[in-house]
């Protein structure tokens, strides 16, 4: 899988893709992560890539040009690519979208900032509006890093243990996890389930997909 990603802050996802999981599958080269900066692709001395909208409303939005300019790039090298850019009014961003986007081979991830983007944008690129809830964040930056960590550990390779991700919440089987225990046994009056410590497989498993 390749995420590229389209920002006018790429330095946001700096830490991110220098920690964890997703270093881990970065040095495997399970998947590829490329930054693109959209000041890159401003037309004008000063980088501009926001103008007031038409029409008056407060804040500013993201022009259309310097982002086609940056998707047009990057479909050029590839134009099998899939566009996805983060709005509140995308489709929420469920368990089953992540597994279905999981299996695309490169994903064009595109950031908007300050009151949004040029709805011309969404057409001119055939991107796919995708939203994590129903609430705003500062910009697309967040969403992205949310869409990938999502996606990237369905992949394989990048999960070390396959039963992990198939035996948690949102999976065919777990529509949402069950409670888990660790050690001590005992702590402050709480006790981890005698179920769980008998041994018995079955009944553990039973327990396991009615809790």
């Amino acid at each position: 899988m390749v995420y590229s990603i389209i920002s006018a802050f790429p330095e946001i996802f700096d830490s991110f893709l220098k920690s964890s999981l997703i270093k881990k599958a970065l040095d495997k080269k399970v998947i590829t992560v490329n930054l693109y900066n959209l000041r890159d692709y401003a037309t004008d001395k000063r980088h501009t890539v926001d103008a007031k909208p038409y029409g008056g409303g407060a804040g500013m939005l993201y022009m259309v040009e310097p982002m086609f300019k940056a998707v047009s790039s990057i479909k050029a090298k590839d134009p099998q690519a899939q566009t996805v850019i983060f709005s509140p009014k995308g489709q929420i961003l469920t368990q089953s979208r992540v597994s279905s986007l999981s299996s695309l081979s490169h994903l064009v991830l595109l950031c908007p900032r300050y009151e949004g983007f040029d709805q011309r944008i969404v057409e001119l690129t055939n991107a796919r509006e995708l939203s994590i809830g129903n609430y705003i964040t500062m910009g697309g930056e967040t969403p992205a890093m949310v869409l990938i960590e999502a996606s990237a550990r369905l992949i394989p390779g990048v999960v070390a243990k396959e039963e992990s991700v198939l035996q948690e919440s949102f999976s065919p089987e777990f529509s949402l996890e069950h409670p888990q225990y660790t050690r001590p046994q005992k702590f402050l009056g709480l006790s981890v389930p005698d179920t769980l410590i008998s041994g018995n497989h079955q009944k553990i498993k039973d327990w396991k997909k009615s809790n």
